[in-house]
C-alpha cells in the first residue's frame, strides 16, 4: 500500500527523535554548591521545569531516556545517578571533574539496551589530572537501577582539553567520541564499537594557539555530524572556527574562522537541520546573538544580526526534542533562553530571552552533553504528520518520488536534494512547480535523505528506494 508522507516543520535530527533526550538534568548555583540543580521534561510537548535533581554542581553533565522517555539515569562530574536520584550502584569516581565544561558523555553499546558506555573528562592540566576515562553500565543490574561495571574509569587520555563530544559513525552502527589535547591543536576520534573503544584517530589541525592556556572553548557538533564549532585562543583572543570532520574516517579537516575575536565562553549552537549556525560575540559589555548560512556561498557575507543585550554569559546551547534551540544562562539565574524556529533565516528563527523558567533552580553554566545522532543515519523510516505546505508520495516508492507544495510561487533558491545514508549529496534540482518528480530508478535499493528548500525553510525526511 502506498503512504503518504508529510514532513515535521522542525524533525529534530538526533537521537531525541525516540525520546532518549526527553529529559535533562543539569545546572546548580555556581557560589552555593550545597544547592541542588535543575532539569526538564519535555515529555509533555513542552518544557517543564523538574526540581528533583540529586546533581550540586554547575558544569558537565548527561541524561538519558528510554524510547519511551523515562529517565535511565543521569550524570555529572565524576558520579552517575539513578532514575531515583541517588548515586548508582559503584557510580562514584568515574574520572571526571565537576569543575570540566563537558565532563561527561553518554553512548549506548551497539546492539544491547542494557549497557552503556559512559567517558568522563577531568579536562585539566597534566600535573593535575588523569585525562578522558570510560566505563560501563549495565542496567540489569541492582535490581534494574542500574551499576558501573568492573569495566570503570578505563585511561583512554592523560590529558585533554575540558570539551568532549560525539556523533554517530557513518557506518550506522558505531560512534565517534572526540576531544582535543590541552593546550595543542591535537584531536583524538575515538571509534566506540560494540566490542570495544579503538585507538584513536589523530589530527594536528597545525592552529598557531597561544602555550599556557585553555586552547579550545565551546565544543559543539552540528547535527549533521559533518562539522565542530569551537573557539581556539590565539594571539590572547577567542576566535570561533568551524573544522570539517569526516564521519567515515573520523579526521577533522579546514579549520574556518568565523566571526570576531570575543569574550571567553560564549556559547553557540547548529540549527536542527544543521545548515544555520548561531554565535554569541561578546563586545564590552553587550552580547549580540548572530546567524550564519552554512549552505550560502559566501558563509561569513551571510552574517545576520540577531539580538543583543548586556552580557550574561551564556555558556552552552543545545537543540531540544522540540527541535528548539536553548541557551544555558547566567551562572545562576533560573531561567534559559530559546530559538523557536531555530531553521528559519533571518529574525524569523524568534529568538525569545528568558522563555523557560526553571522554577527557581540555577542554570549553573553548561546544559546536558548529548550524543548528536544525524538523520543520515537513521535506520526507520516512518510516517510523520504535521502541520505543513508539502508532502512527499509514494514512499517507499520503486522508480520516482513525487513533492507536491501547496505554495503557489517560487524563488530562485527554492529546490530538493537527495543524499545517500553517508551524507553524499546525489542530485539536486530546482523546484518550480507545485510537483516535482525525482526519478530513482536507477539508484540501489535503501534508505535515503531528501532535503527540501522553499521560501528560505530547510527540512529533511527520510525515503525508501524499493
Amino acid at each position: 500500500m502506498k503512504k503518504l508522507i508529510t514532513i515535521l516543520l522542525f524533525l529534530p535530527m538526533f537521537c531525541c527523535a525516540q525520546k532518549q533526550g526527553n529529559i535533562w538534568y543539569f545546572g546548580g548555583d555556581y557560589n552555593n554548591q550545597s544547592q541542588f540543580g535543575a532539569g526538564i521534561d519535555f515529555n509533555s510537548g513542552a518544557a517543564t521545569a523538574l526540581t528533583n535533581s540529586g546533581m550540586r554542581y554547575t558544569e558537565g553533565s548527561a541524561a538519558y531516556c528510554n524510547s519511551a522517555g523515562e529517565l535511565i539515569f543521569y550524570a555529572q562530574g565524576d558520579t552517575v545517578f539513578d532514575r531515583t536520584h541517588n548515586v548508582m550502584s559503584n557510580g562514584a569516581g568515574l574520572g571526571g571533574d565537576w569543575s570540566t565544561q563537558q565532563s561527561v558523555l553518554i553512548v549506548p553499546v551497539t546492539g544491547d539496551t542494557n549497557k552503556y558506555y559512559i567517558f568522563n573528562n577531568d579536562g585539566l592540566a597534566t600535573s593535575n589530572g588523569t585525562g578522558l576515562h570510560y566505563s560501563v553500565i549495565d542496567m540489569r543490574e541492582n535490581g534494574g537501577l542500574g551499576a558501573v561495571t568492573t569495566v570503570k574509569a578505563v585511561n583512554l587520555i592523560s590529558q585533554n582539553s575540558e570539551y568532549l563530544t560525539a556523533c554517530k559513525h557513518a557506518n550506522g552502527a558505531d560512534f565517534w567520541v572526540i576531544v582535543a589535547d590541552y593546550d595543542s591543536s591535537i584531536f583524538y576520534a575515538y571509534q566506540v564499537t560494540a566490542s570495544g573503544v579503538l585507538a584513536p584517530v589523530i589530527t594536528n589541525l597545525g592552529v598557531n594557539v597561544t602555550a599556557g592556556s585553555f586552547a579550545i572553548t565551546n565544543f559543539e557538533m552540528s547535527p549533521n555530524a559533518d562539522k565542530l564549532a569551537l573557539k581556539f585562543r590565539v594571539n590572547n583572543n577567542y576566535v570561533r572556527h568551524l573544522i570539517d570532520f569526516d564521519n567515515a574516517s573520523g579526521v577533522l579537516s579546514n579549520p574556518f574562522a568565523i566571526g570576531k575575536p570575543s569574550g571567553y565562553n560564549i556559547g553557540c549552537g547548529f540549527s536542527p537541520d544543521g545548515n544555520l549556525f548561531y554565535d554569541l560575540e561578546r563586545t564590552n559589555a553587550t552580547d549580540s546573538l548572530f546567524q550564519y548560512n552554512l549552505s550560502a556561498p559566501n558563509v561569513l557575507a551571510s552574517k545576520t544580526y540577531i539580538y543583543s543585550r548586556l552580557s550574561k554569559f551564556q555558556f552552552d546551547s543545545k537543540i531540544g526534542p522540540d527541535g528548539k534551540l536553548y541557551f544555558s544562562g547566567d551562572f545562576n539565574t533560573s531561567t534559559l533562553d530559546v530559538i523557536n524556529f531555530p531553521n528559519l533565516i533571518g529574525t524569523a528563527c524568534n529568538f525569545q530571552p528568558n522563555a523557560i523558567s526553571l522554577g527557581g533552580v540555577s542554570t549553573g553554566i553548561m546544559l546536558p552533553n548529548e550524543l548528536l545522532i544525524a538523520p543520515f543515519f537513521a535506520t526507520d523510516v516512518n510516517d510523520f504528520v504535521a502541520e505543513n505546505n508539502f508532502v512527499v508520495y509514494p514512499n517507499p516508492a520503486h522508480a520516482a518520488f513525487v513533492v507536491k507544495t501547496k505554495q503557489s510561487a517560487f524563488s530562485a533558491g527554492d529546490r530538493v536534494q537527495l543524499f545517500s545514508m553517508t551524507g553524499q549529496l546525489l542530485y539536486t534540482a530546482d523546484i518550480h512547480t507545485q510537483e516535482t518528480t525525482i526519478d530513482v530508478a536507477n539508484y540501489p535499493q535503501g534508505t535515503y535523505m531528501l532535503r527540501t528548500v522553499l521560501n528560505g525553510q530547510q527540512q529533511s525526511m527520510k525515503i525508501l528506494k524499493e
